[in-house]
């Protein structure tokens, strides 16, 4: 799905969430990452790590947000990697008792502004079937259709 980032619509954050660059990624040692689950395997523990690591080796390009609900509860979560002109964005979730209520539009398009605040002129993501109408409501449209293929 592609994204204007000139053509943003208003997108309001739902009452009792707090939507923030990530603080530091511990949280996720004692809440589930909202798009990885609960970090309790191999898999999920480097995918964590992945997360750091990028955002160390590219502190002014990659961004992680996270969508809080009270108690500082992480609700929603999304990476972004920006460039001058687009804004990608990878590993967007929300927890799944938490769906439907708005947090994962708000999350975005607080994640399309602080794009569009350094100069990103578009977006770029995967969405999955799930995903399609919430990243709708706040601006990308289907340019094209991407499967995968996976070989044994």
């Amino acid at each position: 799905m592609w994204c204007d980032l000139a053509k943003l619509p208003e997108t309001p954050v739902p009452e009792g969430i707090r939507i923030l660059q990530t603080p530091h990624y511990s949280m996720y040692q004692r809440h589930p990452h909202p798009y990885f689950g609960p970090i309790t395997t191999n898999i999920r523990r480097h995918e964590l790590n992945r997360l750091a690591h990028l955002a160390a080796q590219w502190p002014k390009r990659f961004f992680d947000f996270v969508a809080l609900a009270a108690g500082n509860r992480p609700v929603g979560a999304c990476s972004v990697f920006v460039t001058e002109s687009v804004a990608g964005f990878y590993d967007v979730g929300v927890l799944e008792k938490d769906r439907n209520q708005g947090i994962g539009s708000a999350m975005i398009a607080y994640a399309l502004r602080f794009a569009q605040e350094r100069g990103t002129t578009q977006a770029v993501l995967l969405s999955s079937g799930m995903g399609y109408g919430m990243c709708g409501r706040v601006g990308f449209r289907e340019v094209c259709k991407i499967a995968y293929w996976y070989r044994r």
